[in-house]
């Protein structure tokens, strides 16, 4: 995980399969609520996980388009 919010960038990438999943991501949806309250001219959200577990899924998918 990477993220900056000066810059408004946020990089996921690996393998996601945390057993306590919303407390691992808590950080990040707090980090990407602020985000979205005031954000960046610009903001770049990289997704790049080969595996993510079911635990992993409504963590993420809120943020991503479809």
């Amino acid at each position: 995980m990477d993220f900056d919010g000066e810059l408004g960038l946020l990089r996921l990438e690996g393998e996601s399969h945390p057993e306590e999943a919303a407390q691992f991501y808590a950080p990040l949806i707090l980090w990407l609520d602020t985000l979205i309250a005031s954000p960046p001219a610009s903001v770049v959200f990289e997704l790049r996980l080969t595996f993510f577990s079911a635990a992993t899924r409504p963590r993420c998918s809120p943020y991503c388009d479809d």
